[in-house]
C-alpha cells in the first residue's frame, strides 16, 4: 500500500559503536551510528524505550553513507536503544538494539498533567453535560497523589480549547525530563472528517469540516512523541478514540 516501508535484499544496513561501557553511572550515552546503502538514504530513527528521539519522521539524512554521534540520555535502570533507518524509495533496514543500564539512583518522578475538557460548544448542539467537569474532578484527585515528587498541569476547559491553546501545553511538556511522567486526558467529541483523519473538538469546531479549526489527534501524538518523558499515557473519552 502506498506509503507503507518496504523491506527486501537491497536495504539500508545501520551499524554502531560506542566508547561507554554498557553499565554507566553517567546520565547519557555516546553512541556512533553508521548507514549505509546503494539508494539515497532519507531518514534515521533513534528510539529509546519505545520513544523517539527525532520525532515520529526521524532525522532526515541524505547521501548513500551517513555518519554521526549521538548523546543519548539515559534514566536510572535499563534503557533500550532501537536504530532503524529508510531510503527515499521508502525500503526500511532491519531494527538493531543494545540495553544500557544506567547506575544511578532512581529518583521520584514528577508528573506532568494535562487535562482538556470540553463540555461548551459554539455549536450548542453539540454541547455535552460532564467533559469539563470530569477534568476537573481528575485534576483535583491527581494532584493529591503521593506517587510523584510534583504535579504539574494545565487545564483547558470549553472556550479555552483551540489551536492556539496547544501551545500552553507544549510548554509544560518541554519541562518534562526523560525520568517523569505524562498524562494527557481528553473528554469531548471525537470526529472523522471525509478522509478518515481524527480531530478533538475545538470550541469553534464546524463538525462538518473539522480540518479547518478541529485539533488533529496526529499532532497531539507528535507533540506527546516529542517530549523528553519515557512514560506517557493518553486518556481519549470521545467518539472514535479506538
Amino acid at each position: 500500500a502506498e506509503g507503507e516501508i518496504k523491506l527486501n535484499d537491497d536495504m539500508p544496513v545501520v551499524e554502531y559503536e560506542y566508547n561507554n561501557k554498557a553499565i554507566t553511572k553517567e546520565s547519557s550515552f555516546q553512541l556512533t551510528v553508521t548507514v549505509t546503502d546503494k539508494e539515497e538514504l532519507e531518514s534515521l530513527h533513534l528510539l529509546i524505550d519505545g520513544v523517539p528521539l527525532f520525532g515520529a519522521e526521524g532525522k532526515s539524512i541524505s547521501g548513500k553513507k551517513h555518519t554521526e554521534s549521538f548523546n543519548v540520555p539515559l534514566r536510572p535502570g535499563i534503557n533500550e536503544i532501537e536504530l532503524h533507518a529508510q531510503n527515499k524509495n521508502l525500503v526500511g533496514s532491519l531494527r538493531k538494539s543494545l540495553l544500557v543500564k544506567c547506575d544511578l539512583k532512581v529518583k521520584t518522578p514528577d508528573l506532568y498533567f494535562i487535562g482538556i475538557g470540553a463540555s461548551n460548544y459554539a455549536d450548542t448542539n453539540f454541547n455535552l453535560s460532564y467533559a469539563a467537569k470530569d477534568i476537573a474532578d481528575v485534576t483535583k484527585l491527581i494532584k493529591k497523589s503521593k506517587a510523584f515528587a510534583d504535579v504539574h498541569s494545565v487545564t483547558l476547559t470549553n472556550k479555552q480549547i483551540s489551536m492556539d491553546s496547544l501551545q500552553k501545553v507544549k510548554d509544560l511538556l518541554a519541562k518534562a525530563t526523560v525520568n517523569d511522567a505524562v498524562i494527557l486526558y481528553y473528554a469531548g467529541h471525537g470526529v472523522l472528517n471525509s478522509n478518515f483523519d481524527y480531530y478533538l473538538g475545538s470550541y469553534n469546531m464546524d463538525f462538518t469540516k473539522p480540518e479547518e479549526s478541529g485539533i488533529p489527534y496526529d499532532e497531539v501524538e507528535e507533540m506527546l512523541m516529542a517530549c523528553n518523558s519515557r512514560r506517557k499515557l493518553i486518556f481519549l473519552d470521545a467518539c472514535h478514540s479506538g
